[in-house]
């Protein structure tokens, strides 16, 4: 999955944040375990581990021209 990437330094050390209350407009829960509680039967998807990779920016975005990139 390719997704913008914001640091916010109000977020403790090693952890991450991506909404998963839209799912038509992100794939977030593709990212998330298979894993219930063994007594509620609730699905875990508010921890998965990640890694994130630093792209190469695209021409477009280095110019300023951030709206002629489309969205992943």
């Amino acid at each position: 999955m390719i997704a913008p990437v914001r640091v916010d330094q109000t977020l403790r050390s090693g952890l991450a944040f991506m909404t998963l209350h839209f799912p038509d407009q992100v794939a977030t829960n593709i990212l998330t375990i298979d894993a219930t509680d063994p007594k509620s039967g609730t699905a875990e998807f508010k921890a998965s581990a990640i890694r994130i990779e630093k792209l190469p920016v695209p021409e477009a975005i280095e110019a300023g021209e951030r709206d002629t990139v489309p969205a992943a």
